[in-house]
Formats: structure tokens, sequence, C-alpha cells
């Protein structure tokens, strides 16, 4: 999908230069830049965090180990599963790094990693981490190889939901997706901006992966990664050459579960990581876009907002005749022609047209996020692949 978008990005990706790091962020808080390499990665270190996904391991692993070189190499953290997730990858001839207890998040297992079986990885080394039932193109590795190679310290692989028809809630979110990644992110990559991190597909160089991971402690390790790495002065390059698909939660039910996780770190990391967001902001426009696109979320909320307010003080002007609520609704209406210009050009891309007609039920999309938000308020729980929620009995149920 997206050749030409891909093809560009390819183009350019092959002729950049090495990235130099900025200043460091305020000493304790941000993670101080890597020195740059004395040369160019040419290993991989693939890193798949899992807990209970044995039934998805056998159709990702075959897939990574058929592109991987006799230098790289292929770790499942095992996070205390239950249903012989390590036997799993033992049988396909993986690494595994298995943890007895629970670390209780994707984040926190990285972490326990990096310090342990992936304390040996340097600047000669790229650390690509996937989640357990990630599909990478053929050409993935190859790909995020040569952006190494070329100078890259942290890039991000083009996500490709799938497995998301059927359910409008899903599809609508499918649809926001593919727009972030095709509108928003490609044109910060043309500013020479750097884009945020997704979970899945995330590339880091070796010693800049394990310093970051050493400070991870919220449930969205990838915004954490983004914003480090961010604060650093390094660019996060949109690797769209590079695919990688993602299947979406089995119902709108479990995928309001994983937005209510979203949402729920968002706070986490602004309590949290205060400063490091601060060192971002401090970086000019790039750093605003960033810090936009990880923490000013839901973005249909926002606009939904913007259009309920234009409407109401339009009301109040047509009732009154007054000159401030018109001039009000007029801003509002100003600030929500790039909204709808944005869908427009969303809705013309060969992978969103198909759900053109979604767009009927874009208000009740907005509206999903109410239960979301009070799941988000509710207990956390221990962290699981939502996609498998229905079906799971080897743990006890997440608690929101």
């Amino acid at each position: 999908m997206g050749a030409q978008v891909g093809a560009a990005l390819r183009a350019r990706l092959m002729a950049a230069a090495s990235l130099q790091a900025g200043s460091p962020v305020p000493a304790g808080e941000g993670l101080q830049a890597a020195a740059p390499a004395l040369r160019a990665p040419a290993r991989i270190a693939v890193v798949i965090p899992a807990h209970n996904e044995a039934a998805v391991l056998p159709f990702t692993l075959p897939l990574l180990l058929a592109q991987l070189q006799s230098c790289d190499e292929l770790w499942v953290i095992d996070d205390a599963s239950a249903d012989g997730t390590a036997r799993v990858a033992h049988a396909a001839g993986v690494r595994v790094a298995r943890r007895t207890r629970a670390a209780g998040s994707k984040g926190q297992a990285l972490r326990w990693w990096a310090a342990g079986a992936g304390a040996h990885l340097d600047c000669t080394w790229g650390v690509l981490v996937l989640d357990a039932d990630s599909r990478p193109a053929a050409d993935c590795v190859a790909v995020l190889r040569a952006a190494l190679q070329a100078g890259v310290v942290a890039g991000q692989a083009l996500v490709q939901p799938i497995d998301y028809a059927g359910g409008v809630l899903r599809e609508l979110g499918a649809c926001s997706e593919l727009m972030e990644q095709l509108l928003d992110d490609v044109r910060r990559a043309a500013r020479g901006w750097p884009v945020r991190l997704r979970g899945t597909g995330m590339l880091l160089r070796g010693d800049l992966f394990t310093a970051a991971a050493q400070r991870l402690c919220t449930r969205i390790e990838d915004v954490e990664l983004t914003l480090f790495v961010a604060a650093a002065g390094h660019c996060i390059s949109a690797l769209h050459a590079a695919q990688v698909q993602d299947p979406k939660p089995a119902s709108s039910g479990d995928a309001a579960r994983q937005r209510a996780r979203w949402l729920r770190g968002q706070w986490s990391v602004l309590r949290t990581h205060w400063r490091v967001v601060l060192a971002v902001a401090a970086r000019g426009p790039a750093g605003w876009s960033l810090l936009a696109s990880v923490l000013a979320k839901p973005r249909s909320v926002l606009v939904a907002g913007k259009l309920l307010a234009a409407l109401l003080l339009a009301g109040v002007a047509m009732r009154t005749a007054a000159l401030l609520p018109a001039a009000l609704a007029a801003l509002f209406c100003s600030w929500l022609l790039p909204d709808v210009i944005y869908l427009a050009r969303g809705l013309c891309l060969p992978q969103t047209r198909g759900l053109a007609l979604r767009l009927v039920f874009a208000p009740l999309y907005a509206l999903w996020w109410l239960p979301i938000a009070v799941l988000a308020a509710r207990r956390e729980g221990r962290w699981r692949s939502p996609r498998r929620a229905a079906t799971d009995t080897t743990t006890a149920p997440l608690r929101w």
C-alpha cells in the first residue's frame, strides 16, 4: 500500500545524512543524547514482548526468521505467560527471556529486558520492537537495516491496520490511524520534523533504546519512548517504505478498553514526565507538532467540541443579534476549516476510500469516547492483548 509515498520516502531515506544529537535536556529528566555512532549499525535485534501470546507467535515468528541474517537476534520476552508462550518461541528457534513474575505492562517488560538480556546492545545494533501479532512485510527488516546504515537513529514503520471490518467504530478508528500516518506524518517528515512511535514497528539504535528503556514506567511505552528520544534532540523518521500489519481489537468493547488504557497513559505521562514534555515543547514548532500527535487526543472529540461551540454561538448570535457571539462563531468555524480539508484529503487516499460512507457515524465515534473516559478513570489491570480478551481463559479478566 502507499506505493508512491513508500517509494518517495525510501529514496529520501537512502540519501539521508547522519542525524546529529542536540543539546541535552535538564539533568535528571531528559534522556541524554547519545554520542554519534562510530559506524552505522549493521545488526538488528527484534524484540517481541509477549504475555499469553502462544496462539499468534507461530504466525509472526516465521515471517521474521525469513528476513534476519545470522548476525541478528530475535527475542521473545515471555512476561510470566501461562499458555506456553516460551515453549512456542523455543520451538521456533528464537531466543527467550522469561520473567516468572509479570512486569505488568509492555513497557516494564522492555525495561526489564534492556537491563538484562539486552544490556549488550550498543551503537552497532538496531532494535526493532514489534507486537506479538504484528505481520511485517517481506522486506521490512531489510528496509529498516538500510535506514540504520543511512544514519537514522530512530524511526517508525508504517503500521497497516487489519482485521477491523465488521464494526463501524473499529473501521473509523482504523481510518483515523491511516490518515494520521499518511497525512500528518508525511507532512512532518517533509519538514524534517519527528513523528511519533506507535508501539509496533518501532526502530531505535541500540544505545538509544537501552538508555530510553530504563526510564519506562507507564503503560504507553510508545509515547514515553517518543518523548525521551525527541527531548534528547534526535529525529524520529517516518520509514513508510517498511510496513507492518497490525490486527485491530476483536470488538468495539475491546477497542474501548484499549483506548481507555491510552487515555489513562496520557495522564500518567503528563504527571510523571512533565519536565520531559516541557523539554520537547522548548524545541519549537517541531516539538509542538510532536506533542500534539501524542497528547492532543482524541482528535475526534476536539473537532466535535469546536463544531458544538460554533453551533451554540451561532444560535446565540441569531437570537440576540449580538456581534460578539457571531464573531466567536466565525472564529470557531475558521478553526474547523483545516479539519474539513484534512478529512477530505484523507478520504481521497486509496486506503480509506471504502470507509467514506462510515462518516455518517462520525458523531457516534466522538460520543464513544465518553464511556472510554469512564473506563480510564477506573482501576487499571494487568497488560493483556485486547484482541483475545473474549476467549483468553489463562488469566483473570482486566479490571477497568
